[in-house]
């Protein structure tokens, strides 16, 4: 009976020994664990100086000399002005009788595309360039557009001027400036008679008839 409970004791010290040594492994094991995890993740968090040089400050990037300098400023100045980009009103008085629209032409009584504005104005109004450029043509007494100037622009722009009397002197080629006189308002005549005296002014940009409103500065239309 006691040699049995001697060798029950010495069992259970023996699972007693195994189950605390299995402890101390695992618990080494995990302390190892550990640190090998703090050490790695110290060495993902830690950059060199030659790294750090490389990792560069979006702002870096901006250029320090974007503020301007006495160039720029100057190009600023040379920025031409208002009146000399906007057309001048080639009659002095805004009173615009037919616009640049699908509409009745009185004289001739039948529909069609007006291309351009007509300005009522009396007979010997004064006529003038919109803009720098030269004549281009002159045509005189045509029997549906009177006569007509051509006046050829920068940027590929051409403005015309019907049912005028083309200033004395005017020729094809001459340079003109913006506001000079190239001419008068003629009396009634042409495909737009029944009008009575205007000025019929047509603008073209690169080959094609556009609305001469988009250039003029007209408050009163």
């Amino acid at each position: 009976m006691n040699e049995q409970r001697r060798m029950t004791r010495k069992k259970l010290l023996t699972r007693a020994l195994i189950v605390a040594a299995c402890l101390m492994v695992i618990a080494a094991v995990t302390v190892t664990c550990v640190f090998a995890a703090n050490d790695w993740g110290r060495n993902l968090s830690t950059v060199d100086q030659d790294d750090k040089d490389e990792i560069k400050n979006p702002d870096d990037d901006k250029d320090e000399d974007n503020t301007p300098d006495d160039d720029d400023e100057q190009d600023d100045d040379d920025t031409p002005t208002s009146g000399e980009t906007t057309f001048a009103l080639p009659v002095s008085d805004v009173d615009i009788v037919t616009g640049y629209v699908f509409c009745k032409d009185v004289t001739l009584g039948h529909y069609h595309f007006h291309s351009g504005l007509d300005f009522a104005a009396d007979a010997g109004t004064e006529v003038v360039s919109c803009l720098d450029g030269t004549i281009e043509s002159i045509v005189v007494g045509d029997r549906l557009d009177g006569t007509t100037v051509t006046i050829a622009h920068d940027n590929g722009l051409k403005t015309v001027y019907s049912y005028i009397d083309a200033a004395e002197g005017l020729e094809a080629g001459q340079s003109v400036e913006r506001g000079q006189a190239i001419g008068t308002v003629a009396e009634a005549n042409g495909a737009e008679l029944a009008l009575g005296p205007h000025l019929h002014f047509a603008v073209y940009e690169n080959g094609e008839l556009t609305n001469p409103e988009d250039f003029l500065e007209i408050a009163e239309k």
